[in-house]
C-alpha cells in the first residue's frame, strides 16, 4: 500500500501518506542510496538518515527486548 512513495516525490503524496513515510525505515534508506547514487553522497544527508535508521534501530530493538521479557514472566 506506501510502497508508492518510493516511486513519486513526497511532495506530491497525499498528507496522510507523508506522516506516515516518516515511521518508513525504507524511506531513509532509498533516500540514502539515492544520494550516494545520484549525487555522490552528500555528508549531511548520509549523517542524518543514517542516524534516523540507528534511532529506530534502538528504539525496536529496546521495544523487542521489554516485549521479550513480558513474555517470560
Amino acid at each position: 500500500f506506501f510502497q508508492g512513495h518510493r516511486a513519486i516525490p513526497q511532495s506530491v503524496a497525499e498528507v496522510l501518506v507523508r506522516w506516515v513515510a516518516y515511521f518508513d525505515p525504507l524511506k531513509y534508506f532509498v533516500t540514502l542510496v539515492r544520494s550516494i547514487m545520484l549525487k555522490g553522497g552528500d555528508p549531511w544527508v548520509f549523517a542524518s538518515n543514517v542516524a534516523v535508521l540507528a534511532a529506530m534501530a534502538v528504539l525496536t530493538a529496546a521495544l523487542s527486548y521489554r516485549r521479550f521479557r513480558r513474555t517470560l514472566e
